[in-house]
């Protein structure tokens, strides 16, 4: 018998399975072994519960217990609904079938449509008086062929009518479950039989917080173990799995067989690098959200500080977890590596500003910056998509001349403040002439990049970019007239020096190459040209370095600051 357990008692990573009231099956626990004989006493516990449960509903039946049977055809589930309660509950049983009612559009939204006449069965869903608590909220089976789903109203007293109706849209996603795939293993596949119901019920009753618990539990779990052994918190990935592929992704997964829910390969091999990848960045990111569109709000730990081992740290884990630490660096410019890589593993590294991660590539090399005063700390993680035991290795090299407050700022940045107005004086005469266009034309400048962008390379030389295409359009007495600019290099270079905290520049070239082509009615052609200047917004002087904090650097204008004069860059490389 499946059911839903209490949050607070399932965070705890035991394994609640397929109970029935003949009898209780058995599951090997997949957290930390407990002690044998104190197993033992709770599985007898528990079954003797479960048999007082069960004597419970024979006397609630012999007491009067009656039937209402709803005889429809929009519910899914079946063309016949039987809700058996006692006469003084007959409120609440008609606000369970309306509430069967509500689930028709989300079980049409996973992707359920009325079922062929050899697998319909009727149900029987119970509103039960007993209060033997076994930590189900609601639980449900299917022997023979019938189903039957228990609800205990009892146990709701202190709580919203949502929560009673959230854990029957949880049951009977077991029943569409059993009905569409009876062959699964519900102790091998717990992680989909739970996760997936759990995943429906969020769908089916929005604004509900019943999940918390279990996503709480979801980060601890995917570092311990098999995504395939997560059980209940596995909604965590059914909620990023059904968002990414669609709500009827969850129930098309188990089409695939048994073998694709209870081996590890299988999952693998239908997961892609790029999925793995992106669930990785959601979960690291904190962006996992409920079916409602409502944040998760799991807080990932980064994990522990890795150590560093003649310059490489090494995660490792079983297949399909996800393993994560931090890696600790001290002040200045670093190279890091995916030195090595498990087959179907994907790696990812921390911007050293918590904006963001970088897919690592095995054999290439990305780079950190750190403040000239303080080091800090990058997420490494890695999702390990192979079979077996799996591992991920960084290695870690300091660049040259890294060390200095220079290096900090060596790298390619780009602004992210609006760019600087372009003096008319400067640009040449040629330029203007080219921009002056009647008035019936239009000119609309498009940018390459979201900012021009610097590059500052040792030695103290700079390059100053901001490639554009003017696109400049109207209409003469031949027709249609069309004139497109495109400055494909578009840069002045020349060099830097830091001077008493103030940012020098000196320009020693400048030059901007591209083509120029023009249409109408009765014309057209175009040229390719090189000339020794650029249009990029001017460097204002002089500038004060603010901060330099590795992904972003911060100057102000020297004299009369202000945030009009405030150059904010962002680290591309």
């Amino acid at each position: 018998m499946m059911g839903r357990v209490r949050n607070a008692v399932a965070a705890l990573g035991l394994l609640f399975c397929t109970y029935s009231l003949a009898g209780a099956e058995t599951c090997a626990p997949t957290f930390a072994a407990v002690d044998p004989e104190a197993a033992a006493a709770a599985a007898e516990a528990e079954e003797r519960a479960y048999d007082a449960m069960e004597e419970d509903i024979a006397r609630d039946r012999a007491d009067g217990l009656y039937a209402m049977r709803y005889s429809h055809h929009s519910l899914p589930l079946d063309s016949e609904i039987r809700i058996h309660a006692k006469a003084e509950q007959d409120d609440l049983a008609r606000d369970v079938y309306l509430m069967l009612m509500r689930l028709d559009m989300a079980l049409s939204l996973a992707g359920v449509t009325n079922f062929p006449d050899r697998d319909r069965r009727p149900v029987d869903l119970h509103l039960l008086d007993s209060t033997v608590d076994t930590g189900n909220l609601g639980d449900s089976t299917c022997p023979g062929r019938r189903c039957e789903v228990n609800l205990y109203p009892p146990l709701w007293r202190d709580k919203p009518r949502e929560a009673l109706n959230f854990t029957l849209a949880h049951d009977m996603f077991h029943v569409v479950q059993e009905k569409l795939h009876p062959s699964v293993d519900r102790c091998e596949a717990t992680w989909w039989i739970e996760g997936t119901a759990e995943w429906f019920a969020n769908l089916a009753v929005h604004g509900q917080d019943d999940s918390r618990g279990f996503l709480a539990s979801w980060d601890t779990a995917i570092r311990n173990l098999r995504l395939i052994d997560v059980e209940y918190a596995a909604v965590a990935f059914w909620f990023w799995a059904a968002e990414l592929n669609g709500p009827t992704y969850p129930l098309e997964v188990a089409r695939l067989g048994e073998a694709a829910l209870s081996r590890p390969s299988a999952i693998a091999s239908h997961m892609t690098p790029e999925e793995w990848s992106n669930l990785m960045f959601m979960h690291l990111s904190d962006a996992l959200a409920f079916p409602d569109g409502r944040p998760a709000r799991i807080a990932p730990d980064p994990g522990p500080a890795l150590e560093q081992d003649a310059g490489v740290v090494t995660l490792s884990g079983p297949a399909l977890s996800l393993q994560r630490g931090q890696v600790m660096l001290e002040p200045g410019l670093w190279t890091l590596t995916l030195d090595a890589a498990s087959p179907g593993t994907v790696a990812l590294l921390a911007h050293e500003s918590e904006a963001g991660f970088d897919e690592l590539r095995p054999g290439v090399p990305v780079r950190r910056f750190f403040g000239c005063n303080d080091g800090g700390a990058l997420l490494f993680a890695a999702g390990f998509g192979s079979t077996g035991e799996t591992m991920a290795r960084l290695r870690i090299a300091e660049a040259e001349g890294g060390g200095d407050c220079g290096s900090c700022m060596q790298g390619t940045w780009e602004m992210t403040t609006p760019r600087d107005p372009t003096a008319e004086s400067e640009r040449p005469a040629d330029m203007r002439a080219l921009l002056a266009a009647p008035a019936e034309m239009t000119t609309q400048i498009i940018h390459d990049w979201d900012g021009p962008r610097l590059t500052l390379m040792p030695q103290g030389h700079y390059r100053w970019a901001d490639p554009k295409t003017y696109l400049t359009t109207g209409s003469g007495p031949d027709g249609a007239a069309e004139v497109v600019t495109r400055l494909s290099a578009n840069e002045e270079t020349g060099r830097f020096e830091e001077r008493e905290g103030l940012l020098l520049f000196r320009k020693d070239s400048a030059l901007s190459t591209g083509t120029t082509s023009f249409s109408t009615g009765a014309l057209s052609g175009g040229d390719t040209f090189t000339d020794p200047w650029a249009f990029v917004p001017v460097l204002p002087q002089p500038y004060r370095l603010a901060s330099c904090a590795g992904a972003e650097m911060v100057w102000e204008r020297a004299t009369n600051p202000d945030m009009h004069t405030t150059r904010v860059f962002r680290r591309i490389d």
